[in-house]
C-alpha cells in the first residue's frame, strides 16, 4: 500500500466534498490535482517528488481555469441581474433625506443625477441598479399619488 499516494486520494477527496459546501471552484481545483497525483502515485509508484511536482502542476492550472471560469460566469452574472431592472418604472416616495422610490412592492434607495429633485409622486425610469441602489432617469410627465394602490409595481 502506497501511503503518499493514499493520502493524497483521501485529502484530494475530503477537498471536493469541502467544495459542495463553498460554491467555489478553487477547491475543486486542489482537490482535483491531488485526486488526480494521488491516483498516478497509487498506479504507476512515481515517488513523492514527482509525484507533489505533478500535484503542484495540476493545482497550478486548475486554479488558473478556475480563476476565469469564476470571472465569466460572475461578469455576466452581474450583468444580467443589473439588467433586468432597466426600464421599469417606480414612484417617488420621499425626497429627503435621501430619495426614496417604490419598486417591486419595497422601498428602494436611489440616485437621479443631474437636474433639480423629483417631486413625491413623480414616475422615473430606472437605468441601471448599483449594488442596493437604483439609478434613475425622468420619465416626463407623469405624477401619480404615492398611496394609490394602482401605482406601478407597488
Amino acid at each position: 500500500m502506497n501511503g503518499l499516494g493514499t493520502l493524497l486520494v483521501l485529502a484530494g477527496a475530503a477537498l471536493c466534498a469541502a467544495e459542495i459546501a463553498s460554491g467555489t471552484f478553487y477547491l475543486l481545483a486542489f482537490g482535483l490535482a491531488l485526486l488526480l497525483a494521488g491516483g498516478a502515485e497509487l498506479a504507476w509508484n512515481l515517488g513523492a517528488t514527482v509525484d507533489l511536482g505533478l500535484a503542484t502542476l495540476l493545482a497550478t492550472l486548475f486554479l488558473l481555469a478556475a480563476h476565469r471560469l469564476r470571472r465569466r460566469l460572475s461578469n455576466a452574472a452581474a450583468e444580467r441581474t443589473t439588467q433586468d431592472d432597466s426600464g421599469h418604472e417606480v414612484v417617488v416616495l420621499c425626497v429627503q433625506p435621501e430619495l426614496r422610490v417604490r419598486y417591486r412592492g419595497t422601498e428602494w434607495a436611489a440616485v437621479l443625477p443631474g437636474a433639480a429633485p423629483p417631486a413625491v409622486g413623480e414616475r422615473l425610469l430606472i437605468q441601471r441598479r448599483e449594488g442596493n441602489r437604483l439609478l434613475l432617469a425622468r420619465n416626463e410627465g407623469n405624477v401619480v399619488n404615492p398611496a394609490d394602490p394602482a401605482s406601478p409595481h407597488s
